[in-house]
């Protein structure tokens, strides 16, 4: 599970080898112990470092991001805590369930993870994962208060300004929150993101229905079982919610 404090220490690994400067991508894996600058690990590690835009890349040379070298610079621990909260709120996922919950009690884990699952159309299980390494990254961000309310300021009374990521506008794009969002798929799961809409569809479907039925029985399994189902399905398009139906066998029901 990679989160915001794993994103940390491989940004101190970075700049042990790089400093202010870069260093070469296979110089860099190595310092992190993996084999090569290739493959799933290396490519998950990458998607979240660039996600928390915490790193730059010129061909095949990687070095820290201003906002890295902020997050790693410990003389001045104020600093490095809003440099965590900047990273973090720069997954639009993240974002969105920060300024949803900010000044309230973070919601119960699987109540994070159902939000995940649904409005980004994750797996069930990739969901999970998700909310929980969001649940350690707003702890690392000093985000979450000794009430369990979520502070999208920080729980520190000091106001600091927001940190640019490249000494740029800090702002938001929608180009950047889609790039910045891969950074979840790769982390927590190769299989999580679903790839068309009606695949989409099938998934929840299973999820919700098949997924929980009692345990040790399938479709197949020749027990009766009677289910009482509500389905929002609010969200979904007029061709969506054709296909969840369909994938039900509600649409030649009176």
């Amino acid at each position: 599970m990679i989160g915001l404090p794993e994103a940390e220490e491989m940004a101190k690994d970075l700049w042990d080898v790089a400093r202010l400067s870069m260093t070469s991508k296979e110089g860099f894996a190595k310092k992190m112990g993996l084999k090569s600058a290739s493959g799933g690990g290396w490519d998950r590690k990458m998607a979240v470092l660039k996600g928390f835009q915490l790193i730059q890349r010129e061909g095949d040379q990687v070095g820290l991001s201003q906002l890295g070298q902020q997050l790693v610079n410990t003389s001045n621990p104020e600093l490095q805590q809003q440099a965590r909260r900047t990273a973090l709120m720069h997954l639009k996922a993240y974002r969105e369930l920060v300024e949803a919950f900010d000044g309230t009690k973070v919601p119960e884990l699987e109540s994070l993870a159902s939000r995940l699952q649904f409005d980004y159309g994750k797996t069930q299980e990739f969901a999970r994962t998700a909310a929980t390494a969001f649940m350690r990254s707003i702890e690392h961000a000093a985000m979450l208060d000794q009430e369990q309310v979520v502070r999208s300021g920080g729980t520190s009374p000091d106001k600091i300004d927001d940190i640019p990521s490249q000494g740029e506008d800090s702002d938001f794009t929608s180009e950047e929150d889609a790039d910045n969002d891969a950074a979840i798929d790769e982390a927590f799961s190769e299989e999580g993101a679903v790839d068309s809409s009606s695949e989409k569809t099938e998934r929840i479907a299973d999820q919700q229905i098949i997924g929980q039925l009692p345990k040790g029985l399938t479709e197949t399994s020749g027990t009766t079982v009677s289910l009482s189902i509500t389905l929002d399905l609010s969200k979904y398009r007029s061709d969506e919610v054709v296909q969840i139906l369909n994938s039900l066998g509600l649409t030649h029901r009176a």
